[in-house]
């Protein structure tokens, strides 16, 4: 079976000034996977609460966790191997 992608246009957690670039990167390489193998990740745009952890963005970051593990979820049961995650 054939690869399949798993895009995740993840920003939140990043320290840098310029974290949304990274959303940006995620999606020019998702511009290059092919679209029948590829699932996307939906990553909020707000920052996020930090939910009393100490940890910027925790409630976005444990948003896209849930969502990722979906998508994996997904390609894995359709048969793919390998499953790439790009993000």
């Amino acid at each position: 079976m054939p690869a399949s992608f798993v895009v995740v246009p993840q920003w939140q957690g990043s320290g840098s000034s310029r974290a949304m670039r990274l959303a940006d990167g995620a999606e020019a390489i998702r511009g290059d996977l092919p679209a029948s193998a590829t699932h996307v990740v939906d990553v909020p745009v707000e920052a996020g609460e930090s939910l009393g952890t100490g940890v910027l963005r925790y409630a976005s970051l444990l948003a896209v966790r849930t969502r990722q593990e979906a998508a994996l979820e997904a390609a894995t049961a359709s048969g793919a191997s390998p499953v790439v995650t790009v993000g």
